[in-house]
């Protein structure tokens, strides 16, 4: 079941078409509401339907719930305000194998409240999508590094800090985190500068933080450029490098599944250009590593919500200094 299938959503549901298994997909969205049944392949950018798969769609979760259907994944691709809501109400009113949540998680502290009790006897069945890690292509690289005190370095124009940010503090984690530590803002230096983000009610900030994992330092930069809420993401440039070790470092441009950059080890210099997966492609490789009880890199409920929640902090008194947002919300999608 895909809850929320707008564009984050569809590509969950494109990938998990491509595993060619005989399957049923309930999606929910208000969009079926007014959609007309011979437009709804061309909405969620399918091609051709094969007789194995069958799509059930329904206006809002009630209407789903009342079918009384067991699942074996969920994923909630809605907006933070109203996430946690349906998660709760999904896991109290049905059965679920595995819970997939999109970030931002939730904009409200309460929210947070909430899961961390729910997390706790569901820690292995509700996962966060901070992707990063799950792509095997970037592990590969990852794991020469994985031995060391790092230091990394995020970087660029206009590449939505606020909303973006937790996939690379849960990059970090994947170097021998602690499962019960959590990262914490050293320096912080926020632009007054928010506009509007994608979706309507949302926004995005500029600045630079430095952050402590674990052993490893984060440091984060989102340049504000010319401004345009319609043009993509800009490139992100990012580098990690071996706390004292000055021939030992890795810096690549990551832009549309594609990067391009360099590693030096041991005064060894290798260029590379490679394609890395897609989100829609990864979400297909979730869904059958769970259900073969295989290992996935994504973190688990309460992983993210010790990521979040440091971001969370930060950003609601930030919205709330400039633009005097009420109640501790973090309009963040």
């Amino acid at each position: 079941m895909i809850i929320g299938v707008g564009s984050i959503g569809k590509r969950h549901l494109q990938s998990l078409i491509k595993l060619n298994i005989k399957a049923n997909f309930y999606l929910i969205d208000p969009i079926f509401i007014s959609l007309k049944k011979n437009k709804i392949d061309k909405f969620l950018g399918i091609k051709l339907i094969q007789n194995n798969i069958k799509l059930f769609c329904y206006e809002n979760i009630n209407d789903f719930l009342q079918q009384d259907i067991n699942l074996d994944l969920c994923i909630i691709s809605t907006n933070s305000d109203n996430r946690f809501l349906i998660l709760n109400k999904i896991i109290s009113s049905t059965h679920i194998k595995n819970i997939l949540l999109e970030k931002f998680l939730f904009n409200k502290l309460n929210d947070y409240k909430m899961a961390l009790k729910i997390s706790n006897s569901k820690s292995n069945s509700i996962f966060v999508n901070q992707w990063i890690s799950q792509s095997k292509k970037l592990r590969k690289i990852f794991n020469k590094f994985k031995n060391y005190k790092l230091d990394f370095k995020v970087t660029g124009v206009e590449w939505g800090m606020a909303s973006n940010i937790v996939h690379f503090i849960d990059m970090v984690r994947y170097f021998k985190i602690n499962k019960l530590e959590a990262p914490k803002i050293i320096k912080k230096n926020l632009s007054s500068s928010i506009y509007p983000a994608k979706r309507k009610g949302f926004y995005e900030v500029y600045g630079d933080l430095l952050i402590k994992y674990g052993k490893h330092n984060l440091q984060v930069s989102c340049e504000q450029g010319k401004y345009n809420l319609r043009k993509k993401t800009n490139s992100i440039n990012i580098e990690i490098k071996v706390r004292n070790l000055k021939n030992r470092l890795i810096k690549f441009n990551m832009k549309s599944g594609r990067i391009k950059g360099s590693e030096i080890i041991n005064g060894k210099v290798r260029n590379f250009s490679q394609e890395i997966e897609l989100m829609s492609e990864l979400t297909g490789n979730v869904f059958k590593n769970l259900n073969k009880n295989k290992k996935i890199y994504l973190p688990n409920l309460k992983q993210s919500i010790k990521q979040h929640l440091v971001i969370y902090r930060l950003l609601s008194q930030h919205f709330k200094k400039v633009m005097k947002t009420k109640n501790g919300i973090c309009p963040v999608t």
